[in-house]
């Protein structure tokens, strides 16, 4: 990590050590596995009733204005990019959420980070890489063995709320999850608040058509 090509790395390690942003990143996440919620109740001095996980954090505004909302659930974004994971951390302390952790990591190891039936819901809206980009699809995250997975790391009648514009995107999740324990349903029922992603607003404004779906573990 290399804190002259990207400035956020310093950042994230300094905001980690001095605990002055909710960061967690590479050793810090060892040991983690099955006690995400023992993690909040000693350095966030709350006690999460559900863990949300969101892949793909984006500016980290979504989760900030769920945390705020539901201010008794533990929520983790998950990113790849330092700066999207510094971003997220200073959302969540504008916001003055302590229910919030920002972590750097790779959800295709997600089975290294969770344990099986921890998360009561994971949430991913308009993940990259988008259709736009092209050779990039053949790259998407949410195919059917990471679905698997992901299914295996929520908690019975847990849920997976999914969104992006690419309704080829959409229909493929939709096929792989037939093989899942996870089913079709209305909505994500303790988060039943409509919340619109940056991307999402553009898209709108566009007269974009949006993809949308929850699944429920039965």
């Amino acid at each position: 990590m290399n804190f002259e090509i990207n400035p956020y790395v310093k950042e994230m390690i300094d905001s980690c050590r001095e605990r002055t942003l909710p960061i967690v990143y590479g050793p810090h996440l060892l040991g983690l596995k099955g006690h995400w919620k023992e993690y909040f109740i000693k350095n966030n001095g709350m006690q999460p009733t559900k863990l949300i996980l969101e892949i793909g954090v984006h500016n980290g505004r979504t989760m900030s204005e769920m945390a705020k909302n539901h201010s008794d659930f533990g929520f983790i974004g998950m990113d790849i990019t330092f700066k999207r994971v510094v971003t997220s951390a200073k959302a969540a302390k504008e916001s003055s959420c302590s229910n919030i952790l920002s972590i750097l990591g790779d959800a295709r190891f997600i089975d290294e980070i969770f344990q099986d039936e921890e998360l009561d819901a994971v949430i991913a809206f308009f993940p990259d890489p988008w259709i736009k980009k092209p050779g990039q699809t053949s790259k998407r995250l949410f195919k059917k063995d990471f679905l698997q997975m992901l299914s295996n790391k929520l908690k019975p009648n847990g849920s997976f709320w999914f969104k992006t514009d690419a309704q080829s995107y959409f229909q493929e999740v939709e096929q792989s999850l037939q093989d899942t324990s996870l089913l079709a349903s209305e909505k994500l029922e303790f988060i039943a608040d409509t919340y619109r992603s940056t991307f999402e607003r553009k898209f709108l404004r566009k007269n974009l058509p949006i993809f949308e779906g929850v699944w429920s573990k039965g």
